[in-house]
């Protein structure tokens, strides 16, 4: 097969030298190409671009690794940094909030405040206390039901005496009519 028409022919002038091993690669294989014609020991050209095909595969894969590992490592350091401005900020508000005392009679419920020390205490006691706490909103809640219940009992009964009342009053006039 004659490649040499395919290729145009350039005339090599004090050129730059390839920036990296990738380019230099690409000149090897076009170079190569050009002077297909010429065989020597038993490379052919195919071979020689399927060389170099794995080189650029390689290349690229070595590249791609390369990569993940700066991205990665600037990721970490964003996240690393970010931290540290979190700890720095929660530290200072610790600091704040340590200093500050609420002063006795602030406002706060009474009731609450001693829940509160019920269980920084005795967590089990508050726990007991809570358990007792929603047995008697349950009562209160089953409480409401019934009442509910039995106030729409009332008028359902009511609606139907009433409607009951009005046919018999139909009934009655029919008759008598």
């Amino acid at each position: 097969m004659n490649l040499e028409g395919l290729m145009p022919k350039h005339n090599k002038v004090a050129s730059a030298q390839p920036s990296n091993k990738v380019a230099a690669a690409v000149e090897e294989a076009a170079a190569s190409v050009a002077r297909s014609h010429v065989k020597t020991a038993g490379v052919t050209p195919m071979a020689s671009i399927e060389k170099l095909a794995s080189e650029l595969a390689a290349q690229d894969q070595d590249t791609s690794i390369k990569t993940a590992h700066v991205v990665g490592a600037a990721m970490a350091d964003g996240f690393m940094s970010q931290l540290g401005m979190y700890e720095k900020v929660a530290a200072q508000i610790s600091e704040k909030t340590a200093a500050y005392q609420v002063p006795a009679g602030a406002g706060l419920d009474p009731s609450t405040v001693e829940l509160v020390k019920i269980a920084q205490e005795d967590p089990a006691a508050f726990l007991s206390l809570v358990k007792e706490a929603s047995g008697e909103e349950e009562m209160i809640l089953k409480q409401a039901e019934d009442e509910a219940a039995a106030q729409l009992e009332r008028n359902i009964l009511h609606k139907s005496a009433e409607h009951w009342l009005a046919g018999y009053e139909v009934g009655r006039l029919l008759v008598a009519g």
